[in-house]
């Protein structure tokens, strides 16, 4: 029907009335398109689960030509792709990157020359190789028998000895399986195939065997990244044996680490800006505490039970709370919302307070409820609001004009954002704040798109914190860039077996991660770390980079 509906120029209407009638009929009809085709799907859906409790198949989901399925907005962000030839010049830089391991000098047989032939230097040719093969090393050590003392002597083992399974091997295990995403049925069957014999049951010895040292590493990671100017994070689906979780993504471009919990609840979060602690969240009763119990409208009576029961305690863990609160006020502990809300307060009066962690003074996230009030301040990210507008998908043709109209100057507001990230200063940095205003009015003939311009306009100090500090990235794409590392390995691997895996799995992606972000060799830093060989750590390195910074 929509597409006999002729285009109705409301510029040309005159009397505002009928104009603003003709506007309501408009958005009416949109609306009741789009909820027949809600339905239409609904029940297509539940034709499609009684077919297969017949024992027969549904209908194929076979999406229309016409509809918005792709809400990125790579094209407005990056611009058109450009097509690259490389020169000799860049072939040249691209050598200088090469480790050469060998120099083989090729004479020319000078009788062939003329007399007059001057020499000049050399032509460099490159050719790349690798070297993969087995390296057992039997060692025979001489044994003498005494038969006066009854004593066997055996030779001494070289110093560089370190076991049945060298650490060259050891690296390459980590490096293949967490790195390179092999898995471990794959990983055994490579190395047999060129005589490493390994069990089952010894490379699962030598993946977790350096649990303890790869989870500290991590941990001083996560310290020496949150000190930073800002920080970003993101989440996404994660499986532990089976059971769904959620893994949050925490970086900057000086680090990133991998949390994987079993929520993406706040006190889930909180918990994993702390380190994961051993012995769980920490809760405490403070000033800090009063002030979101007040934000969360806890009433009354209860924060008079709080403040007497806990105000004498400085630091109780979560367990202990819990115990408390379901024992001797088991009333306070069936208000299932507010008992959280409670629970959230607590906590961030232990995270306030505390000294093992720095507090993020900048976030960037999307905005996602559980990512608010965590740090002193909150950016949200420009594309993911973009995404709400690419979702729109009006059949009517004004409201098609009116959407590509609004994210022209949409994708305008955000070029000159990055303009004042190059070039910043107060003057054009109010002139930004008035423009946004002046953007972001609900004031067009599009009510769906009016919606979705009241919820940018709710979130403009969210939006507009890069004019506070220059420094913060307009986007949360590298928290999401960290996050498809994770996607990779969970379409590999699937899942993780148990929680001692998971923690080896998020930390040894952490230094990874974070080893080629800073530039480390990544090779050898892991190494020096799983045999305790450290010359450096990169949590110096993050903080050097800060500093330089600053």
């Amino acid at each position: 029907m929509q597409n006999v509906l002729p285009h109705i120029v409301l510029e040309k209407i005159t009397d505002l009335e009928v104009r603003s009638a003709i506007v309501f009929l408009l958005n009416s009809f949109e609306t009741a398109l789009k909820t027949i085709e809600d339905l239409k799907k609904e029940n297509q859906e539940l034709k499609n689960e009684i077919a297969i409790l017949k024992g027969e198949q549904g209908q194929p989901d076979i999406k229309p030509k016409h509809q918005n399925t792709d809400i990125s907005s790579e094209k407005q962000y990056y611009g058109e792709k450009k097509k690259h030839k490389k020169t000799s010049r860049q072939n040249k830089i691209k050598e200088h990157k090469i480790n050469i391991d060998h120099i083989v000098i090729c004479h020319l047989d000078k009788q062939t020359l003329p007399t007059d032939a001057i020499n000049k230097g050399y032509e460099r040719i490159i050719t790349q190789n690798i070297i993969f093969k087995s390296d057992n090393t039997e060692y025979r050590c001489e044994k003498y028998y005494s038969p006066s003392l009854n004593q066997t002597f055996i030779a001494p083992l070289p110093d560089d000895y370190n076991g049945y399974i060298g650490s060259d091997l050891k690296t390459l295990c980590h490096i293949f399986h967490h790195s390179w995403d092999i898995t471990r049925s794959k990983l055994i069957s490579g190395l047999s195939s060129i005589g490493i014999d390994i069990s089952d049951g010894m490379l699962n010895k030598i993946l977790f065997q350096p649990a303890p040292i790869l989870i500290k590493e991590k941990n001083e990671i996560l310290k020496a990244g949150l000190a930073g100017v800002y920080t970003q994070i993101d989440g996404t689906g994660a499986l532990v044996h089976g059971e769904k979780c959620v893994t949050q993504i925490i970086c900057s471009p000086d680090f990133t680490v991998f949390s994987t919990l079993a929520q993406k609840s706040r006190l889930h979060i909180l918990f994993a800006l702390q380190g994961e602690p051993t012995d769980g969240l920490q809760y405490a009763y403070n000033k800090e505490t009063e002030k979101y119990l007040q934000h969360f409208k806890i009433s009354i009576d209860d924060k008079e039970i709080l403040k007497n029961r806990f105000s004498n305690q400085s630091i109780i863990s979560e367990l202990e709370f819990h115990k408390i609160i379901s024992k001797e006020y088991p009333a306070l502990y069936a208000k299932t919302n507010m008992y959280k809300r409670i629970c959230e307060c607590f906590a961030f009066g232990y995270y306030f307070t505390q000294k093992d962690y720095p507090i993020i003074d900048f976030l960037m996230s999307d905005d996602a409820k559980e990512y608010k009030m965590i740090a002193s301040e909150q950016m949200l990210c420009w594309i993911h609001d973009a995404r709400y507008y690419n979702k729109l998908s009006p059949r009517l043709e004004n409201h098609r004009i009116i959407l590509s109209n609004f994210k022209e100057l949409y994708w305008n507001f955000y070029r000159l954002l990055q303009d004042y990230k190059r070039y910043p200063c107060q003057e054009t940095a109010i002139e930004l704040d008035t423009k946004f205003d002046e953007l972001f009015l609900p004031i067009t003939e599009y009510s769906d798109l009016n919606n979705e311009i009241q919820r940018t306009n709710s979130n403009k100090p969210e939006l507009l914190t890069v004019l506070k500090q220059p420094l913060l990235p307009l986007h949360n794409n590298l928290a999401e860039l960290k996050a498809r590392v994770l996607v990779r390995k969970r379409d590999i691997s699937l899942h993780t077996m148990s929680e001692i895996g998971t923690q080896v799995k998020d930390s040894m992606m952490s230094i990874i991660q974070t080893a080629t972000q800073l530039g480390v060799n990544v090779w050898k830093y892991v190494s020096d770390l799983i045999n305790q060989k450290n010359e450096y750590s990169l949590a110096d390195l993050i903080y050097a980079n800060q500093y330089n910074t600053s």
